[in-house]
């Protein structure tokens, strides 16, 4: 009796073990929207670069470029769920180009069942090139190609939540924002913008565990924004934006079941308006600072419960460093024709921005104070 008691135990512990294997190796893991969390939509909408903050909530068309011009500064998103903090840094070419580099510092937080899941880490590291120019000085058109490169980890977890800090894969994008110059108003000046910009994602992947990984099919993204600036004094200036931005749904496909792709239920379609205030210390130190708040969310329809996202503070400031070297052979020559002509050389950037002055009621004060 003993010996049939340890023969049956040890049958029941191989098909237990059989039967778990099998599960392991037969089933996939089913992937786990982000928008079945709150937080998961501000995750999964601003992803883990620089690129759809800086082209939805900080864009205005109103970069100027100056040949060998350095830029540097600190810029933020936040928000209860999501914290994006880095370094911008520009530099300008010559009087069209600039090149432009970010590496943001990431929090998220996900809430699952009212229990708080936060992971903090380096994202996905963004390279980018800007063209501006301005026709016949009757507006400003700046086209800039970006590409993110995935530096974040894609597999961070916190118990066992996955709290992606990359992408997992590369991103392309190309953005184009127009300008009209300030036209007065009486109580102040204005100034109307509007931009538009299209994301491709490239082919990424998840490590789920050591034997199961989910790669995620090639998707994109794209949105468009516009808005109005009011210029009430030489270095203070009020705006009103406002963005649609659509995220269509993702498919993926699991290491065990190759070949079948699975809906990933994470689309979104959100309108935010976005009221913001633009400043400026002396001439080489600017910034804005606003709100993000979302005026309607459209998720994905299989998601049987939704939380809405929270508002968001954006805030930025920038420190202009010009180059102090010998006029280029591109700017030699080019001298305004009301500045006496001293060997006094500017760049054609730095032409269009006095051309703006001369326009701007509030930028005459200075003119005229000056002279």
């Amino acid at each position: 009796m003993p010996r049939l008691s340890e023969r049956s135990f040890t049958s029941v512990t191989c098909f237990i073990i059989f039967f778990l294997i099998s599960v392991k190796t037969g089933f996939p893991q089913t992937y786990t929207s982000p928008l079945v969390s709150e937080g998961g939509v501000d995750t999964h909408l601003y992803k883990c670069d620089t690129v759809m903050f800086d082209a939805t909530a900080l864009e205005d068309g109103s970069s100027t470029v100056e040949a060998r011009t350095f830029y540097a500064g600190l810029s933020m998103l936040h928000s209860p769920y999501l914290s994006i903090f880095y370094i911008p840094l520009k530099y300008d070419l010559n009087n069209y180009f600039r090149i432009m580099f970010s590496l943001p510092y990431l929090t998220k937080t996900l809430v699952y069942d009212n229990t708080h899941y936060i992971k903090s880490g380096y994202g996905d590291t963004m390279m980018g090139v800007m063209f501006s120019v301005s026709p016949f000085d009757a507006f400003t058109s700046s086209t800039t190609v970006r590409m993110t490169f995935p530096t974040g980890n894609v597999n961070a977890q916190d118990f066992n939540y996955y709290i992606p800090m990359g992408y997992g894969g590369y991103t392309a994008s190309i953005q184009e924002s127009i300008s009209t110059n300030d036209f007065d108003a009486g109580f102040a000046d204005i100034r109307l913008f509007a931009s538009g910009i299209y994301i491709y994602y490239f082919t990424s992947s998840q490590q789920i565990d050591q034997v199961e990984k989910n790669t995620f099919d090639k998707s994109y993204a794209w949105s468009v924004m516009g808005g109005i600036e009011f210029g009430l004094t030489e270095n203070l200036a009020l705006q009103c934006k406002m963005n649609y931005i659509v995220m269509p749904e993702r498919k993926y496909e699991s290491s065990v079941t190759p070949g079948e792709w699975i809906d990933a239920n994470d689309s979104i379609k959100q309108i935010n308006i976005l009221p913001f205030i633009k400043y400026q210390f002396l001439d080489d130190i600017s910034g804005q600072a606003g709100l993000i708040y979302s005026v309607k969310t459209t998720q994905d329809t299989d998601i049987s419960t939704t939380y809405d996202p929270k508002w968001k503070i954006a805030w930025s400031i920038e420190k202009k460093f010009s180059s102090s070297g010998p006029p280029s052979d591109e700017s030699r020559g080019k001298v305004l024709s009301s500045e006496p002509k001293n060997e006094s050389y500017v760049s054609t950037a730095q032409k269009k921005k006095y051309i703006k002055k001369k326009k701007s009621r509030r930028k005459r004060r200075k003119q005229v104070g000056t002279y």
